[in-house]
Formats: structure tokens, sequence, C-alpha cells
């Protein structure tokens, strides 16, 4: 990751860093605050994506969970060594991954509920299968040269 990019890679949080999946920015002079989640695209259905920060932000207050500490180190400057030690979880890199995460996600399923659940799995199961037997161009212009 460079340094330009400011999309979270990353399972973070910080008042400062703009690698972070959520920053909670402080204003000094103020007692009112905002959440950011920075990981949602404009691909995100705003409705169910709502839904599910809404039902994990109460989960967490009705389990009194905790946060871990604030991360505030650029994350490019980390090795996977670092990553490690300090337990910082990637994102999913891919739709697939990201599909085999939810489908684990209890709080999803029960939010959702079994029947739009199973049918965004089963279109988003489709557009992977799309998408993995597709040939990019960047595929075809670095491979179709050599081989």
């Amino acid at each position: 990751m460079s340094s330009e990019q400011e999309a979270p890679s990353y399972i973070t949080w910080s008042p400062h860093n703009v690698n972070s999946l959520i920053r909670i920015p402080t204003v000094s002079h103020s007692s009112s605050y905002r959440i950011e989640l920075r990981s949602p695209d404009p691909t995100a259905n705003p409705y169910l994506t709502i839904a599910l920060v809404l039902a994990a932000g109460l989960e967490g207050i009705s389990e009194k969970m905790t946060l871990p500490p604030a991360f505030d180190i650029p994350v490019h400057t980390l090795t996977r060594t670092e990553f490690k030690r300090k337990k910082i979880e990637p994102l999913p890199r891919d739709l697939y991954i990201a599909l085999e995460e939810m489908k684990k996600d209890s709080l999803v399923r029960s939010i959702l509920g079994e029947h739009i659940f199973s049918k965004y799995v089963e279109a988003k199961e489709q557009e992977w299968d799309s998408y993995k037997n597709s040939v990019s161009q960047w595929e075809v212009e670095n491979y179709l040269a050599k081989y």
C-alpha cells in the first residue's frame, strides 16, 4: 500500500489516521463527535449497510465490548510481522473472501433475515463467478505476449 492511498485495508480505528477503517475525529473545543465508517463503497446498499452498522453498534453496547487501542501509525509502514504482532487483521481482499466471512456471521444473518441473506449471497456468488471467469486487460497486457 502506498502512502498516497487513503482507503482502508485493515481493521483498525483512529481519531486521526486516514487509513483506518473507522475514524472518530475529535474536536478539541466541542463535546460532539462523529464516526466515519470508511469501508462501504458506492455499490453498497445503503439500507442494508446502515441496518448492519446500527445492529453491530448495539451488539457492542449490549455485550459491553471494548475497543482495541487506537491505531495512528500509517499502515503502509508496517511489515507482515508487525501486523501479526499487533494483531491487526486485513479486510477481505476480494468478494469471495468477503462472502465467506459474511456467511459465518450470525449477526448479519439475523439482521437481514434468512430470505434477504440467502438471496444476497446467491447474487454475489453469481457476481463472483462472472468476475473470476473473465480476463482483465492487465492479464492480456502482461501475459498474452509472454505465454
